[in-house]
């Protein structure tokens, strides 16, 4: 791998090798940012947002409706790898909500639903620069608190017995870290 990821060898199990990867390693076509961040349009997000970091949707600098984004966002970014795994390399999304699809040069690797947000990705990468595409999907409670806070006429959204317009909005997205780890 790189040398510009953190190698952290733990001595006491020499068969583990974890790679914390960064801004430096991990490479996107915003500008070097982290990840490129997609919303589906027509939900108060008109363009994508280059991330230096991960937080959840409510945090990013979006309109109050973008802020309420429920549904699925997609994470795209790239990875360098020096040579081609040898043994198992596993990808670890760290803090997801809700649930994760995992796409590893065009590939879909897995579905995550539930901690460890972690999955085998060895036999999708590839020596040199790999793709990482993360869809993330959310419930629909942040929309429905939304809504909730609009004139009837306004809203996108009906349910019987939804979240209260006070209803505090949930942190949803990818909330990482986001790890490699290869593993003999």
């Amino acid at each position: 791998m790189k040398n510009n990821s953190n190698h952290l060898e733990n001595e006491s199990n020499p068969d583990f090798s974890l790679f914390t990867f960064h801004s430096s390693s991990l490479r996107s076509g915003a500008g070097g940012a982290l990840f490129t961040l997609t919303f589906p349009q027509g939900w108060g997000i008109e363009a994508p947002l280059a991330l230096n970091g991960l937080k959840p949707w409510k945090d990013l600098p979006l309109s109050d409706e973008g802020k309420a984004f429920s549904g699925t966002a997609t994470y795209e970014t790239t990875f360098q790898l020096d040579h081609k795994p040898k043994d198992r390399l596993l990808l670890n999304l760290g803090k997801v909500e809700e649930i994760a699809v995992v796409s590893v040069n065009g590939h879909v690797a897995d579905t995550l639903w539930a901690e460890p947000y972690e999955t085998d990705i060895t036999r999708y990468a590839k020596k040199g620069r790999n793709s990482l595409i993360v869809q993330v999907t959310s419930t629909w409670h942040n929309r429905l608190v939304y809504d909730a806070r609009l004139p009837r006429e306004e809203r996108k959204t009906w349910v019987i017995n939804g979240p209260s317009d006070k209803a505090e909005l949930l942190p949803y997205g990818l909330l990482g870290p986001v790890k490699l780890i290869e593993r003999k």
